[in-house]
């Protein structure tokens, strides 16, 4: 389980980086092409939730971006 996440951090990384601000279940549906990835968007949202405690990311109005 820890990889998926040590891969979907690259993964949400790389989208931020490239198309801005996304919602939550835009990164869901994004995800769901990567290989192995079988994650609920609850679980996706608690782990955008701690990435945000930690200051990686921002949500502003239900957008999620990088803090740069």
């Amino acid at each position: 389980m820890l990889l998926i996440w040590i891969f979907c951090t690259q993964f949400i990384e790389g989208m931020l980086t490239n198309l801005g601000t996304l919602p939550l279940d835009r990164i869901q549906t994004m995800l769901k092409f990567a290989p192995g990835y079988d994650q609920t968007i609850e679980q996706l949202g608690a782990f955008m939730e701690a990435a945000r405690r930690e200051g990686l990311v921002i949500v502003r109005d239900g957008l999620w971006r990088l803090n740069k």
